[in-house]
């Protein structure tokens, strides 16, 4: 996978599966203001430690229909299935 600069430091491995899974959409990595994140229909966050989180609220604004998207909670889905499936392999 080619990795672009984008100036928001090393992507998480989250992102990178993310990236990878979900090539097809042609999801970038990129600095963006909050304007557009007020009119954005989803919107997640990831970290190696909540893997994906869902952001339905920005300073009391709804994101889209103020609910889960249903990309995010695919994504959300697809995480706990295979963090699962890791755990279960380390036993």
């Amino acid at each position: 996978m080619e990795e672009e600069d984008t100036g928001i430091g090393f992507p998480t491995i989250v992102i990178s599966m993310i990236i990878i899974t979900y090539s097809f959409r042609k999801i970038h990595c990129r600095d963006i203001s909050l304007e557009e994140l007020y009119r954005a229909d989803e919107v997640f966050i990831t970290s190696t430690s909540k893997r994906v989180m869902p952001i339905v609220t920005i300073e009391e604004r709804k994101i889209g229909s103020g609910n889960i998207g249903r990309l995010t909670n695919e994504i959300i889905h697809l995480f706990s299935k295979n963090y699962t499936g890791h755990i279960l392999a380390a036993k």
